[in-house]
């Protein structure tokens, strides 16, 4: 949630990575904020909690930093769809619809966290401006990022905005196992797997969290076994929300 706000903050709406140990270098001047902990919708880092400025007892090998992504979802009505835009020297470029595919629009999601997606095309979240960046999209399906696919430039093609593609991500969350699609055993889609969720110390503010992310109005928490054929991976455990959070994650 903290690299997620830094890099809201900066411009980069599809997430970040937290680096922690100095990963870029020590870095020079003050250390003023330690024991940060933001919720993931604070609009900028100094609104999230911390111990205080300038309070602090750090040492510069713990510096903090983040990998923020360079795509991004523009013009939707919720955070897992909308116009793809790939930034690029600087800007924020679109994507033509050319060739563009369910193949592209789940290599997109995934960079952006979510376990796949469905293509858009003819500018379907409203028209982008500034360049046009990429044409004729053609992923494999395994790249981990939307600019690791083949496309053309589109400096000589002749594409308009228009022609501006976007994508519906599929959730990040998911119910398995229930009787009804409101009920289930929790999974979360977490390091390009499905994870299931421990329920030590789950409780009433975490379902609610989870149930309102896959737009529910409340929840309650209960047990559900997991499918035993299920290919889940790992568990994640302890998770504790404040009832603020717009996602689990």
């Amino acid at each position: 949630e903290d690299a997620a706000v830094v890099c809201r903050e900066l411009g980069f709406t599809g997430g970040g990575e937290a680096k922690v140990s100095a990963f870029f270098g020590p870095g020079n001047g003050s250390i003023i904020m330690e024991d940060v902990k933001c919720l993931g919708s604070e609009s900028s880092l100094r609104f999230c909690s911390f111990r205080g400025w300038g309070e602090e007892n750090c040492e510069r090998s713990k510096g903090a930093g983040v990998v923020c992504s360079t795509l991004r979802l523009a013009g939707g009505s919720m955070e897992r769809e909308g116009r793809v835009e790939v930034f690029d020297r600087d800007q924020w470029a679109t994507v033509c619809d050319d060739s563009w595919n369910a193949v592209d629009a789940s290599v997109a999601c995934r960079q952006l966290k979510f376990p796949g997606g469905e293509p858009k095309l003819k500018a379907d979240f409203g028209y982008g401006s500034g360049p046009i960046l990429m044409n004729n999209v053609d992923c494999a399906g395994h790249e981990s990022s939307l600019q690791q696919c083949f496309f053309e430039s589109t400096a000589t093609k002749n594409c308009s905005h228009s022609e501006d593609v976007g994508v519906l991500c599929f959730p990040s969350v998911r119910l398995v196992n229930g009787l009804t699609d409101v009920e289930g055993a929790v999974e979360i889609f977490y390091k390009n797997q499905w994870t299931a969720v421990c329920d030590h110390r789950w409780n009433e503010i975490d379902s609610y969290v989870l149930c309102r992310q896959l737009g529910l109005v409340g929840g309650k928490p209960t047990n559900f076994p997991h499918n035993k054929h299920a290919s889940v991976a790992a568990y994640i455990s302890d998770i504790a929300c404040t009832g603020k959070e717009l996602q689990i994650q």
